[in-house]
């Protein structure tokens, strides 16, 4: 369907990172369909100020595209502008409530730790299970080790939870890793939280997968290839993301005011490493001389 209008459309998006960099590639895959947008990129959290909105409004823009978790008070503003925004991140009650114009679109929280937790147990082979939340505490990140912890409980499981405080202090983290019965199975929030727990257990003298096997969530190759041993992680669809997002977006710039307002979309999968399996296996082998 060719568009004959050109929208003026915010995106933010943090391109550090291989989440922002693949819900960037849904957006512009979505434009490539015959959509016409002039956007204006913003690409780091700091850059996300109430005056770079209201600079925004008063020129004119037709559609916000936010791919960068914002502060309460953003959001606020996003709902006292008006102007259709969708958010790709966990939904924020309070601005569902209070902004029509808006919806939010984020990874499948559910299908994400449902997977990790299959890939744990289908192992039949660990002891204990526990999981790490990012060095800061986010709410993703404790929304993730939620989900997980309930999809073990449903299988008798019960997970140990390593907080933001032993993350930051090494003695901690280590102590925890070894004090849990062998062999354990660690899922982190995100690569950069699970590649801090290998590290920590190399120090400790911990063998990887043998004592400890971890998974990481959100495969970035830039970490996962280059750990020590190389990292599994569970692959969320992000490109996805943006394009769902990018697909709402240009339906409420045309008009339409959607009564659903929270979207989960994207398969999630484990992309399989060392540090969750034996690399030698055959099955191994054969996984990845295909990918290759």
């Amino acid at each position: 369907m060719r568009q004959y209008r050109t929208f003026r459309v915010l995106v933010t998006a943090a391109l550090s990172g291989v989440a922002g960099k693949k819900k960037l590639s849904g957006i512009y895959r979505f434009l490539s369909e015959g959509y016409d947008w002039d956007i204006e990129l913003i690409r780091t959290a700091e850059d996300v100020t109430p005056e770079l909105l209201t600079s925004a409004a008063e020129n004119g823009i037709d559609g916000f595209l936010s791919a960068i978790p914002e502060t309460d008070e953003i959001h606020r503003l996003h709902a006292s502008l008006g102007i259709p925004t969708v958010f790709i991140d966990f939904p924020n009650e309070k601005t569902i409530a209070e902004f029509r114009k808006c919806t939010f679109v984020m990874d499948d929280v559910r299908d994400i730790c449902r997977i990790a937790a299959n890939a744990f147990l289908s192992s039949n082979v660990c002891k204990s299970y526990l999981y790490a939340e990012n060095a800061v505490g986010s709410r993703w990140s404790r929304e993730r080790g939620d989900v997980f912890s309930a999809e073990m409980a449903k299988r008798g499981v019960n997970v140990v939870r390593i907080g933001p405080e032993c993350i930051t202090d090494q003695k901690k983290l280590a102590a925890v890793l070894l004090e849990c019965e062998k062999p354990a199975c660690v899922l982190a929030a995100y690569d950069d939280t699970a590649a801090t727990v290998l590290s920590i257990c190399r120090r400790a003298g911990l063998k990887i997968p043998e004592d400890v096997a971890v998974l990481g969530i959100g495969n970035d190759e830039d970490v996962c290839l280059h750990t020590v041993p190389p990292l599994s992680s569970v692959q969320p669809d992000f490109e996805e993301e943006g394009y769902r997002a990018s697909r709402e977006l240009q339906s409420m710039m045309l008009g339409a005011i959607s009564k659903k307002r929270l979207f989960f979309c994207g398969r999630s999968m484990v992309v399989g490493r060392s540090s969750t399996r034996n690399s030698t296996n055959s099955a191994v082998l054969s996984h990845d001389a295909m990918s290759f």
